[in-house]
């Protein structure tokens, strides 16, 4: 990392958060303008909700707004598509893009392959050309502290900065450092079935919330997200996981413990008691007067 090549970065990213700026001004202005744009209050009242949205996501965005660049000359083409990706995607209202999504088909490259010739899947196609640079950034408060240049997402100095950041009671997304294989599970078409298995905190959960996301962002056309579940073991474990999601772009997934999916799906109230308190009861001689389900 050279001083020059540093300042074209720096003034790389200070250029996209003016233009992320301005997607934010001008959807501002647009949802101050939905009264003459949408006549009907109902749907005024969506439009409103989205836009809403949109302006929330893009102004967390500006703390970071991509995490990795590559470049990709396409054979067929013959030109250099320069991606800097991020946890959403944006373009303009004159559709220029600024950030490409963690989870858009050009996007896997970054992933799953390294520098030189290679290709990815489209919905147009395969495409075919040469992956010329992998950037991983280290942005932090629209800050550019540092970046390096790797082959492969596993490379230390690209983990290093993540893997010393104290955890708290969330779960956090991994779209920065996604690996070859767990980008392989993430992007698995919506069609197959998949079984995670892997030792305790080994990234069993992440991965599988992380491919819901991408489910949810490839098939937005097919199945909006309230059509998506999660059922975990427990309300502790549920909450763990709460914020994954919607750090990913995502609203709306259902997501519940056991007891609390069977009692909606079954219209029924009834307790879970816990076997050990049940034993401890009855050995206590008393018996017990009512009827339970027991974990």
């Amino acid at each position: 990392m050279n001083n020059e090549e540093f300042l074209i970065e720096k003034k790389n990213l200070e250029k996209t958060i003016e233009d992320y700026n301005e997607v934010i001004a001008d959807t501002k202005l647009k949802i101050k303008n939905l009264p003459n744009l949408y006549p009907d209050k109902e749907h005024r009242m969506i439009e409103q909700e989205r836009l809403t949205y949109k302006v929330s996501k893009l102004e967390n965005g500006l703390k970071k707004p991509y995490f990795a660049r590559i470049d990709f000359y396409n054979d067929e083409s013959s030109i250099k598509d320069v991606c800097y990706i991020g946890k959403i995607g944006v373009t303009d209202y004159d559709n220029n893009v600024i950030t490409v999504d963690w989870r858009a088909p050009i996007s896997s490259l970054y992933y799953d392959s390294n520098v030189g010739k290679t290709s990815y899947i489209s919905p147009e196609g395969t495409i075919f050309g040469e992956l010329q640079l992998k950037r991983q950034y280290d942005i932090e408060n629209s800050v550019l502290n540092s970046f390096n240049d790797v082959d492969t997402v596993s490379n230390d100095e690209i983990l290093k900065p993540y893997l010393s950041v104290s955890a708290d009671k969330r779960l956090k997304n991994i779209v920065a450092t996604i690996q070859g294989e767990q980008n392989v599970i993430i992007r698995e078409t919506i069609g197959n079935n998949s079984i995670i298995q892997g030792v305790a905190g080994s990234g069993k959960t992440t991965v599988a919330l992380h491919h819901i996301a991408y489910l949810v962002y490839n098939n937005r056309d097919l199945y909006d997200a309230n059509q998506y579940m999660v059922i975990g073991p427990n309300k502790f474990f549920v909450d763990y996981i709460s914020s994954i999601l919607p750090d990913l772009d995502v609203d709306g997934v259902k997501q519940f413990d056991f007891v609390d999916f069977a009692s909606n799906y079954l219209n029924v109230d009834f307790e879970i008691k816990n076997s050990l308190d049940n034993f401890n009861l009855n050995s206590s001689g008393k018996e017990e007067d009512n009827f339970s389900y027991y974990s």
